[in-house]
């Protein structure tokens, strides 16, 4: 299961509960794509992935993100808008 948002044709997957780190919400800030994600704890590392499908997705990290702290330990991730067609995230940590 997974929570998914939409936006155009952007297509963002955040994951489950139960997990280390979930997308809550995403925002188009001129030519950037901003991810809010709760989770993960200060220990571990997060890697923005995406895959162009979700049938036997190949993650591959999300070059070029920044991850900025936010309030009630939310961190935002900033990458460039994808230019190509729909792509698959997720957040993983490390």
């Amino acid at each position: 299961a997974h929570n998914e948002f939409t936006y155009g044709h952007l297509r963002l997957v955040g994951s489950a509960s139960g997990t280390a780190a979930k997308v809550t919400s995403i925002a188009v800030k001129q030519n950037n794509i901003e991810l809010v994600v709760t989770g993960p704890d200060a220990s571990q590392k997060p890697v923005l992935q995406r895959a162009s499908s979700l049938s036997n997705p190949q993650w591959t990290d999300v070059p070029n993100v920044g991850f900025a702290a936010g309030a009630g330990g939310t961190l935002t991730a900033t990458f460039p808008k994808p230019t190509g067609a729909t792509e698959f995230y997720r957040v993983a940590v490390r």
